[in-house]
C-alpha cells in the first residue's frame, strides 16, 4: 500500500523478511526515492493487505500527520499504529480491491 499526502509518501511493506529486504535494497538504490525512512519493522500474524495489487491512496486530509512522520516528528508505537492504519483505511478510487 502507497499513500501520498502534501508531496509526502508513505508506503507499508508486507511479505517474506528476504522479500521485503530485496525490495527495500530496490528503493534504497533508486534515484526516483530521497530521505527514506523506516518508521516500524515487525513480523505479523497476518498480512493486512494480502491480494492487493499496488496501488496509490491520497491522504490529502493528512498532510500534517504526513509531514511529521518525514520531518522526524513521528510517533511511537500504539501512536504510530494508529496513524499508519488511519493513513491505510481509505481506498476510495482503488483500482483493485481484495477479493469478495
Amino acid at each position: 500500500m502507497l499513500a501520498k499526502s502534501d508531496g509526502h509518501f508513505c508506503q507499508v511493506l508486507e511479505g517474506r523478511p528476504e522479500a521485503v529486504a530485496a525490495v527495500m535494497v530496490r528503493v534504497q538504490n533508486s534515484s526516483c526515492h530521497r530521505d527514506i525512512k523506516v518508521l516500524m519493522e515487525e513480523k505479523v500474524r497476518q498480512r493486512q493487505f494480502e491480494g492487493w495489487a499496488m496501488g496509490l491512496i491520497v491522504r490529502d486530509d493528512m498532510a500534517d500527520q504526513m509531514r511529521a512522520l518525514h520531518e522526524g516528528e513521528a510517533p511511537t508505537g500504539p501512536k504510530l499504529e494508529a496513524v499508519i492504519e488511519e493513513l491505510m483505511s481509505s481506498t476510495t478510487g482503488w483500482p483493485n480491491p481484495p477479493p469478495a
